[in-house]
């Protein structure tokens, strides 16, 4: 346990938990070694290529129908299908602005290189 207390602020990483471990030997307990590769989960050869046109049809209207589409529960995000649908439709501008910003965001990771830290927040 991390902390059993409800309220409070962000835990210090080198704040003892109570238990005489830190708060980050709390968290590091919690996430398993890293494995090796599984060599036939890699994919090996030469890539087909794709076009990158085919992705200009996603756009503003694309990623609203979806939303309006989808059903379910949140996946990593924490957003489920209700939250984007709200995002998507209820809020005259912003909401369109949104659309596009989705859209914009699908083109480019389709299509181009992303460094990964630059998106690590959306994984």
């Amino acid at each position: 346990c991390i902390r059993t207390q409800t309220s409070g602020g962000v835990l210090g990483l080198h704040e003892d938990d109570g238990s005489g471990r830190t708060t980050l030997d709390a968290l590091l307990s919690k996430h398993p070694p890293s494995a090796a590769v599984a060599e036939d989960t890699l994919l090996h050869g030469p890539i087909d290529y794709v076009d990158p046109v085919i992705f200009d049809s996603i756009n503003a209207e694309l990623v609203r129908d979806v939303c309006l589409s989808l059903s379910g529960a949140a996946g990593v995000s924490g957003v489920d299908s209700s939250i984007w649908r709200r995002m998507c439709c209820s809020f005259d501008s912003a909401s369109t602005t949104f659309c596009h910003s989705v859209a914009a965001l699908a083109r480019r990771l389709a299509t181009a290189y992303v460094d990964p830290g630059t998106v690590m927040s959306l994984l």
